[in-house]
């Protein structure tokens, strides 16, 4: 099975493990599975450094965007809170889990921004709302939230794509490592 297919899948996994752990208070549980996805990902990659470096990134982007979401008062969290002005740490690990995605399953990315803008546009605001429509977050001001998630993943999820080409070619090119 190529591996941009189980990473796909792996990602769905930890998405509805964080989401319905989020929601069904067992945040934690949910972290834990999105953290083991996390390490096997990493265990397989060939490019250790940059799929490592860019999940930081996307860590460091999305706790700030998340965080500034709940100050402004569009949308809040269910479980998970480390602090009420601070992303719970299981949509902060969703975001780690994002970014493994970035040279695998949604590879074909890769120098296609506008592309990436739009679907990030489209699909950041809709995981958003699936998870709200579960009972993981809430949102508060639903047209203000889902406007300015359309927006952020507009410019966020393109630029985790030329983060990902910038960490290739300065930790090397990606080379798939197929799984046995």
């Amino acid at each position: 099975m190529p591996y941009a297919l189980i990473n796909f899948l792996l990602f769905q996994v930890g998405w509805f493990s964080g989401v319905l752990g989020a929601a069904w208070n067992l945040a934690l549980y949910g972290s834990l599975t999105m953290l083991m996805i996390l390490i096997s990902h990493l265990f397989v990659s060939r490019n250790f450094v940059g799929e490592t470096l860019l999940i930081l990134f996307a860590v460091v982007l999305g706790t700030l965007w998340d965080s500034w979401l709940l100050m402004q008062g569009w949308l809040t969290f269910n479980n998970g809170m480390w602090h009420a002005y601070l992303a719970p740490h299981w949509i902060i690990l969703l975001w780690a889990l994002f970014a493994t995605t970035i040279n695998h399953s949604l590879g074909w990315l890769k120098q296609r921004y506008l592309l990436a803008g739009a679907l990030g546009a489209i699909a950041g605001p809709a995981a958003y709302y699936a998870g709200a429509r579960l009972g993981a977050v809430e949102l508060l001001h639903p047209e203000a939230a889902l406007l300015s998630l359309s927006v952020g993943w507009a410019a966020w999820t393109p630029l985790l794509v030329y983060v990902a080409s910038l960490l290739d070619k300065s930790t090397g090119k990606y080379i798939q490592k197929e799984l046995i």
